[in-house]
């Protein structure tokens, strides 16, 4: 009887855990399958406007861009009551989502569906910088050409805005097509406008990516100022390439236009030059002390290993004297320093 009662009371305490996760199953709502159901779910909590709707405009746009107008247009359209002061604004979303992922036929059918079911009609400049971002986002330089035309014609001045300019800027970088965002920033300084200070670096960004930082750095000709971003970013790509002559163009371009080097431009500079030019080596060490950047125990050994390589003794002896004066001067430090007089 004990036996039956032990076995009774382990069914049960083993029994309920397991009826309690069965319970947890059946009730758990499943999760959806895609974005587009995963959307279709959460528009039922109510109506869906500003950050969110761009949130889930990018995710539909993402993944399934056949529905994206009906979907997001049918959203708006659902709206109870609709709100005429927040719909051109909500429009404007589904807009810039559409233009920027490069699909300038989904930008004309939300302003053509906005326009038959909500009534609304987009602001010709927005729609013109639309169409122009969707574009530009794409590749479509015939399409760009054609509409920038269009607005030198209607133009008092008969010249393209700088907002303009810079959207195809920012559209090419997107399509990758970076000569057309250099032609357009070659054009914002013809037309005395500044060059807005976030395109460089990321044109040069974009161009390390693609292998032709060098070259675009070149075609530019000195024509724009060069932020303490891209300058690092060249004189990083002249050390890799071993191209000394390069980064001493590039330090005299920062020089000249004013442009302190940073930490890792320094680095990058006196990294190179300690193969090649034992004084502009020395000068640049110096540089940095006297900037009150701080050199790791790994890069001086670094250093004096190329010391030992061009013979810079100096050079060599001045790092070990730093390092010393830091209580740093570690035996692999002390034992590549060795190699120096070797």
């Amino acid at each position: 009887f004990a036996m039956i009662r032990f076995f009774s009371k382990a069914h049960s305490s083993k029994g309920a855990p397991l009826r309690h996760a069965n319970k947890k199953l059946c009730d758990a709502t499943p999760e959806p399958a895609t974005t587009l159901q995963a959307w279709r779910s959460h528009k039922r909590t109510g109506s869906i406007r500003g950050q969110e709707l761009h949130h889930w405009a990018g995710r539909v746009m993402a993944t399934e861009p056949e529905a994206f107008v009906e979907e997001f247009i049918g959203h708006l359209a659902q709206m109870s009551p609709p709100d005429h002061a927040v719909l051109p604004g909500e429009v404007s979303i589904l807009m810039e989502v559409a233009a920027k992922a490069g699909r300038p036929e989904i930008v004309e059918a939300v302003m053509q569906a906005a326009k038959e079911r909500l009534g609304v009609v987009e602001d010709p400049i927005r729609a013109h910088h639309c169409r122009l971002t969707a574009h530009a986002s794409c590749g479509s330089e015939h399409h760009v050409e054609e509409l920038l035309r269009q607005e030198r014609a209607q133009a008092a001045d008969g010249t393209v805005a700088l907002r303009s300019l810079a959207i195809v800027v920012r559209g090419y970088m997107r399509a990758g097509k970076l000569q057309g965002a250099i032609l357009q920033l070659q054009e914002m300084h013809r037309l005395g406008h500044e060059i807005p200070p976030r395109a460089v670096p990321k044109l040069f960004a974009a161009a390390a990516k693609a292998g032709t930082i060098k070259e675009t750095y070149t075609s530019l000709g000195g024509q724009i100022h060069v932020p303490e971003d891209a300058v690092t970013a060249l004189l990083e790509f002249a050390f890799q390439t071993d191209d000394f002559k390069f980064a001493r163009d590039v330090e005299q371009v920062a020089v000249d236009q004013g442009t302190a080097l940073n930490q890792e431009a320094l680095e990058a500079i006196l990294k190179l030059s300690v193969k090649v030019d034992n004084a502009k080596s020395i000068e640049f060490f110096q540089r940095m002390q006297s900037a009150g950047f701080m050199l790791c125990e790994g890069l001086c050994r670094y250093l004096i290993a190329r010391c030992a390589d061009s013979q810079n003794v100096q050079l060599a002896e001045s790092i070990a004297e730093y390092l010393r004066g830091r209580q740093e001067m570690t035996f692999p430090c002390y034992k590549t320093l060795m190699k120096v007089y070797a």
